[in-house]
């Protein structure tokens, strides 16, 4: 009896069958080219996505190989899908990069002044398209004709699982992930919605792990709520490490999450572009995001250096950067691109350092784990090793991220330590002051 997860990224569309033992016996992606929307700016092109989703589903449950009895979905946040009163999708699926023009993040910000203290209380800075409580704002003020054809508005992870049990229903997860949505303090939608007369598109709360079983193809199949992608990352993480950690979870963005942080954010951690995502359960995350993985790529494009220029790097350049014990610059022979890329490295290492430190907060942090694309950059990680020591990092060579957490949302009493360390494969990737001490 296997589980099918859809992990639904910016980028990559991707679907994994695992086995009862949580491993991976199947797999497949997909990239769509994007859409546009009513304004001709570029958005998912959710028709084609939604025909994957379901054609995918049914072709695998179709397959006695497979034996699929349980579906779940990870999606990315910020996201939402709106309703008509026919359950039809009636508006595009905004990107959260779309750059809004008339009603804009300053008149949301001015709208919400009479909500003292609203920022701190619903975990994030008002933050434009990012922020989904502005999407609904911004459609509201913006586009008349086609918000009053709203019925209900569901996040991204929340729509999959619609589609297939046809029950619309909100989730933590994607409620307390920046959406200006959800009151941290009183643990329910934040007043603003009422007074605004949005209360009523917000479907039910999920009760917690809970999931419906609906029949397809005559298999009795159960369906998940969903889950938001950062959050589903940390999942196998809280299941498999006992001592406290932030996982730095890298992508197209790069979020930082602490689970062991749980005062009150203050207007400070805000300004610093601070935010707090809710787990499953309902506890807080401590939360920071830089957006370096797209960075990275253009920058590299901008350097146009190779993968082989890069692999030969010496690792000693991490021993002259900080000026230890036996390094010399004049052994350490690199081009000018690499000298370029080694730079912008350094500076990516920084910014994550600076950000891992406000993710940290007040709570006593011994490890961090890394996982998705930074976790494959070896220069990246011993520069970060470096600059957190004494702090441990720890690199995740197979990574399900997402995925698996979402897998474990559906049978989380049979996931344990043992397999999060099987599957995960961690390393200790070891500073240069370590290997001073050590010598």
């Amino acid at each position: 009896m296997n589980t099918l997860i859809f992990d639904i990224g910016k980028t990559n569309k991707k679907w994994f069958v695992f086995n009862q033992s949580f491993e991976v016996i199947a797999r497949d992606s997909i990239i769509f080219a994007e859409g546009k929307d009513d304004d001709g700016d570029p958005c998912e092109d959710l028709q084609s996505l939604t025909e994957w989703v379901l054609l995918t589903a049914n072709k695998l449950i179709a397959d006695d190989d497979h034996n699929i009895s349980k579906i779940n979905f990870s999606a990315y946040g910020a996201s939402v899908v709106h309703l008509n009163e026919n359950q039809e999708v009636c508006a595009p699926l905004y990107n959260y990069l779309k750059k809004p023009t008339e009603v804009n993040e300053d008149s949301f910000k001015e709208y919400l002044s009479q909500y003292p203290e609203i920022e701190k209380q619903t975990g994030a800075a008002i933050s434009g398209m990012l922020n989904t409580g502005f999407q609904l704002y911004w459609l509201k003020m913006q586009k008349a004709d086609v918000f009053k054809s709203f019925r209900k508005t569901v996040h991204l992870p929340q729509y999959f699982s619609f589609l297939f049990t046809g029950e619309t229903i909100n989730e933590l997860t994607s409620l307390g992930c920046h959406t200006t949505l959800w009151d941290f303090k009183n643990q329910q939608l934040h007043k603003w919605l009422s007074d605004d007369n949005l209360i009523s598109l917000m479907p039910a709360l999920s009760s917690k792990n809970s999931y419906s079983e609906i029949t397809i193809q005559g298999r009795k199949i159960q369906v998940g709520n969903g889950i938001h992608d950062s959050s589903a990352a940390l999942v196998p993480y809280k299941t498999g490490i006992s001592s406290p950690f932030i996982l730095l979870s890298s992508g197209t963005w790069s979020i930082s999450l602490n689970p062991f942080a749980q005062e009150d954010i203050s207007q400070n951690d805000i300004d610093q572009e601070l935010i707090y995502y809710l787990q499953p359960d309902g506890k807080k995350v401590r939360a920071t995001r830089l957006y370096y993985g797209k960075i990275y790529e253009e920058e590299v494009a901008r350097i146009q250096i190779s993968e082989e220029e890069i692999r030969k790097i010496p690792e000693e350049v991490v021993d002259y950067y900080f000026k230890l014990k036996n390094s010399s610059n004049a052994d350490i022979q690199i081009n000018a691109k690499q000298r370029a890329y080694l730079g912008m490295v350094v500076q990516i290492a920084m910014a994550h350092l600076q950000s891992l430190q406000l993710a940290k907060g007040e709570s006593h942090i011994e490890e961090v784990y890394v996982d998705g694309g930074f976790a494959k950059n070896d220069l990246f990680l011993r520069f970060l090793a470096t600059m957190l020591f004494p702090i441990q990092v720890f690199k995740a060579e197979n990574p399900m991220g997402s995925a698996l957490g979402a897998a474990i949302m559906m049978d989380q009493n049979s996931f344990t330590p043992d397999i999060f360390r099987d599957r995960y494969n961690l390393k200790l990737v070891l500073s240069h002051y370590n290997k001073m001490i050590n010598k």
